[in-house]
């Protein structure tokens, strides 16, 4: 009986951490899966021009945070973004995204610039015309 025993501890052990891993690399599927979609519905993007490369992942709970490098295949340039996911449900969602090492970040998906005129001025400052430019300066009275 106690043969049994110490066999069920020991191939429990043996079992547990191989399921931790199955959910890691679910997670990493995934986030994969969401990184391709984030970047594939930005049409500023040309990603058959680039490798992605995932340097990093770490998952804490619900939120996931993705370091990649993104590299032209021509060869040459490189770049390195830090990605931040939210899960929702069984999938991950893009929440944001900076350049390693901080700097300036892309939109979310959806995002982007609003349209010329949208969003209020600051005060002070000329309106500006359809063309999204700021009219030109009164000619100066001699």
């Amino acid at each position: 009986m106690k043969n049994k025993l110490i066999l069920i501890g020991a191939l429990i052990l043996f079992f547990l951490p191989a399921a931790g891993c199955s959910k890691a690399q679910q997670d990493d599927k995934a986030i994969r899966a969401a990184l391709e979609r984030h970047l594939t519905e930005r049409a500023n993007l040309n990603m058959a021009a680039m490798d992605m490369d995932i340097k990093q992942v770490k998952v804490e709970g619900n939120r996931a945070e993705a370091q990649v490098e993104f590299r032209v295949k021509q060869g040459g340039a490189s770049m390195q973004m830090a990605y931040t996911l939210e899960r929702q449900g069984e999938a991950w969602v893009i929440r944001g995204a900076m350049p390693a090492g901080g700097g300036m970040a892309h939109p979310p998906t959806g995002g982007g610039m609003p349209p010329s005129g949208a969003g209020d001025l600051p005060a002070g400052h000329p309106p500006m015309t359809e063309e999204g430019k700021a009219p030109a300066p009164p000619a100066k009275k001699p």
